[in-house]
């Protein structure tokens, strides 16, 4: 029977550290924490890290703090900690047990993204292209087009455009 109530839960890190599932062996990084002060329960949240998972799981430990390089940073002894941080969890019952993950999706499932999540993806591919001398260069290419639209000269036909 689930202890805890379907919910949000504001909670304080107690430890963390790398292990892996028994059965696939997959890699996880976990999170434990007591869901509440007067609770001797010491909970956990694992972030499975696979190849469709890891994007999430990366943004969710950048959501929570981490800017590092290298998930060794994250090993008990390896200098970046989240010990003491206050996080929000959710708890959810899957049946008999209590499933603990972050806000957005914790297990292996990835959530749909959002319109945010599909602009910074936009960014990191074309970000460049948005720098001012790009925008400079690419309003001067476009001027001839612009000025023969203007003057009603045709630029293509419906059959030149190659899609």
């Amino acid at each position: 029977m689930p202890y805890f109530n379907e919910g949000e839960y504001i909670v304080k890190v107690i430890d963390q550290g790398f292990d892996e599932s028994k059965e696939k062996r997959t890699p996880y990084f976990w999170l434990s924490f007591q869901p509440e002060d007067s609770c001797e329960y010491i909970r956990t949240v694992e972030l499975y890290l696979t190849k469709s998972t890891i994007d999430r799981k990366l943004e969710q430990l950048r959501n929570l703090g981490w800017s590092g390089s290298s998930f060794s940073e994250l090993e008990p002894e390896g200098g970046f900690s989240f010990r003491g941080t206050e996080m929000t969890v959710v708890c959810r019952h899957d049946g008999k047990y209590e499933r603990w993950e972050l806000p957005g999706g914790g297990g292996e499932s990835r959530p749909l993204e959002s319109k945010a999540g599909i602009a910074r993806k936009m960014d990191a591919l074309f970000g460049s292209a948005l720098s001012p001398a790009n925008r400079k260069a690419a309003k001067e290419a476009d001027r001839p087009a612009t000025a023969a639209i203007e003057e009603g000269r045709e630029i293509a036909s419906a059959d030149d455009i190659p899609f």
